[in-house]
C-alpha cells in the first residue's frame, strides 16, 4: 500500500514507464513520479500539470483519467472525462502543446475517455468507459472503430508487445469487480478474446495500467488503485507477471 503526506497524493487514474520510473496520473491533474517497491530511493515527485480545462484555482474539477505518450514521440496525451477533452503536453510534463475538444456532451458525465492507447502510424486509441465501441484518432482525425464480444467497462488500457491491447476492465456493486481483458485486432475494428478476473478487494477500485517487458520475455502488468482521497479506499500498487504464453491468449 502506498501513502503520502502530501495531499496532492491519491486519486491514481493512470499509469505509464516514464525513463525508468513509474509515473501516475490522479483524477485531479496531478502526475507523481513513483520509486519502485524494491528501490532503496523511497522519494517521490509530483507536481500539477501546467495548464487544462477549467480554473487552476480548482483543479479537482479537472477529471483526468488517462494519460498515454505521444504515438510522434512528442511527449503526452492526457484525457479529462468530464470537459471531453485531450491534452498534449511536452515530454517533461511542463508545458501544454494542443488541446483537442472531443465534444462536450458526446458521452454522459463521467462516461468519458478512460483509458488511452499509442500506437504506431501514428494512432492513438481512445476507450471511453462505457460503450460497445472504441475510437481512434489518426494526425488529428477521430475514427469509429466497432468492438466485438459485448460492451466494456474500461477504467484503463495499455499496449502488450505483438500488438494486442489489455485493458481493465470495473464493474461496481456491492463492491469493485476487477478484470483484465485481452482485445486482439480484426478486419472490423477489435475483438474481446479472454476476460480474467483479478483477486482485488471489493474496495480497490484498479484504474491505472501499464506494460513492462521482461528480459524472459514476460510481461509484468502493473496496476494502481484510486482512493478517491477517502478512507476507507487504499491506493494499491500491484505486479501481475504474464507468462509468454499467456500473452496470446
Amino acid at each position: 500500500m502506498l501513502s503520502s503526506k502530501d495531499p496532492r497524493f491519491g486519486g491514481f487514474s493512470g499509469l505509464a514507464l516514464d525513463r525508468g520510473r513509474l509515473l501516475a496520473l490522479t483524477d485531479q491533474g496531478s502526475v507523481a513520479w513513483l520509486p519502485w517497491p524494491d528501490s532503496a530511493d523511497k522519494r517521490m515527485l509530483i507536481r500539477q500539470l501546467p495548464d487544462g480545462p477549467y480554473s487552476r484555482e480548482y483543479t479537482w474539477y479537472r477529471d483526468t483519467e488517462a494519460l498515454s505518450r505521444d504515438p510522434q514521440g512528442r511527449g503526452w496525451w492526457v484525457s479529462f472525462e468530464k470537459a471531453n477533452e485531450l491534452w498534449l503536453y511536452d515530454l517533461a510534463l511542463r508545458r501544454a502543446l494542443k488541446r483537442v475538444r472531443l465534444g462536450l456532451y458526446r458521452w454522459p458525465t463521467n462516461l468519458g475517455i478512460e483509458g488511452l492507447v499509442a500506437r504506431p502510424g501514428p494512432e492513438l486509441l481512445m476507450f471511453p468507459e462505457a460503450e460497445p465501441r472504441m475510437f481512434a484518432m489518426r494526425r488529428g482525425r477521430g475514427v469509429a472503430q466497432g468492438l466485438a464480444g459485448g460492451q466494456l467497462k474500461v477504467s484503463e488500457a495499455a499496449m502488450l508487445p505483438g500488438g494486442k491491447v489489455i485493458a481493465l476492465e470495473r464493474d461496481l456493486s456491492l463492491g469493485f469487480s476487477n478484470r483484465l481483458v485481452w482485445l486482439q485486432e480484426s478486419p472490423h475494428g477489435w475483438r474481446v478474446v479472454r476476460r480474467l478476473q483479478l483477486p482485488a478487494g471489493l474496495l480497490d477500485n484498479l484504474e491505472g495500467m501499464t506494460v513492462q517487458p521482461l528480459p524472459n520475455g514476460s510481461n509484468r502488468l502493473w496496476m494502481i488503485s484510486d482512493d478517491n482521497f477517502q478512507r476507507p479506499l487504499r491506493t494499491l500498487l500491484i505486479a501481475v507477471d504474464l507468462p509468454p504464453e499467456r500473452q496470446g491468449a
